[in-house]
């Protein structure tokens, strides 16, 4: 693969969040092209019937295709655990920006 690392880095951490929005942002971008990237070269070097780079502890290997649905739905899973900490600490539910949002 393109050596690429998937691990974070020290300053991607949970307290990344104390930085600017922007600064916030921008490492939240660069880890998103950086799984794009490993997603790409794993596909392109085994194909969705290979294996993927994981066995379970029975040792059966599933293949990449079957591993990139368990990737989006661990995202959303991290996602809604994020959102259950925003909700925490601004108090607003639901969906949807509140009618004073602006970008």
């Amino acid at each position: 693969m393109s050596g690429v690392s998937a691990v974070l880095t020290e300053a991607e951490t949970l307290l990344s969040v104390l930085d600017a929005p922007g600064e916030a942002h921008a490492l939240w971008r660069a880890a998103v092209e950086r799984s794009r990237t490993l997603v790409t070269a794993v596909v392109e070097e085994r194909g969705l019937a290979g294996p993927a780079a994981f066995t379970w502890p029975d040792g059966r290997t599933p293949t990449v295709r079957a591993m990139l649905p368990d990737m989006i739905e661990e995202y959303a899973r991290h996602t809604g655990h994020a959102d259950l900490l925003r909700e925490a600490v601004d108090g607003r539910v639901g969906e949807g920006a509140p009618p004073d949002f602006t970008i």
